[in-house]
């Protein structure tokens, strides 16, 4: 099990299955961030060890390797908790299936954005 934040880009239905499977979320349309920027989102995730799920992957390809490259210049103490992202938006049901297998096959998530191809249904750690 693993403690994720859910974006506000993603459905409840997301959130719905994650609970379901086992896993704690916090979904930041709950929390009354609909429309805060990605870097907020990332921190608030992080700041609360939990790794962010979201859709928009290209922005957070970006945040990750910024936030990656300052913590390994020791300019951030920590490294962010995980990102996890798809290629385009993928079936709830299929997507929580696969992001459950992933944090269950042991993938230390801190610090790492992982992608799951839609199409292949494959799981790729960025490589920066």
């Amino acid at each position: 099990m693993a403690r994720l934040y859910i974006d506000a880009n993603l459905g409840r239905e997301v959130v719905r299955l994650l609970n379901r499977a086992g896993h704690e979320t916090t979904y930041a349309i709950d929390l009354g961030y609909p429309d805060e920027r990605d870097r907020f989102h990332l921190k608030q995730a992080s700041a609360g060890a939990m790794a962010l799920v979201t859709l928009n992957r290209n922005d957070f390809r970006f945040l990750h390797r910024l936030w990656s490259s300052l913590f390994d210049w020791e300019v951030l103490p920590v490294n962010h908790a995980g990102i996890v992202t798809a290629s385009r938006e993928p079936d709830p049901a299929v997507w929580v299936a696969a992001i459950d297998e992933l944090i269950r096959g042991g993938i230390d998530l801190p610090g790492q954005l992982f992608t799951w191809e839609v199409e292949t249904g494959i799981w790729y750690r960025d490589k920066f």
